[in-house]
C-alpha cells in the first residue's frame, strides 16, 4: 500500500503508511476479533 503512496506523494510517506495500517486493522479486525485488536 505505501509503495503506491511513495510514487504519488513521497513527502507524505509516513502519513500514508499510517493510514494504510489503520485501513488494514479495520479489515483484519473482524477476522481476528475487534476486542483483541482494540486492546493492542
Amino acid at each position: 500500500c505505501h509503495l503506491i503512496c511513495l510514487d504519488v506523494h513521497s513527502n507524505h510517506i509516513q502519513y500514508w503508511e499510517f493510514k494504510c495500517e489503520l485501513l488494514l486493522n479495520e479489515v483484519i479486525s473482524p477476522i481476528n476479533g475487534d476486542k483483541e485488536r482494540k486492546d493492542i
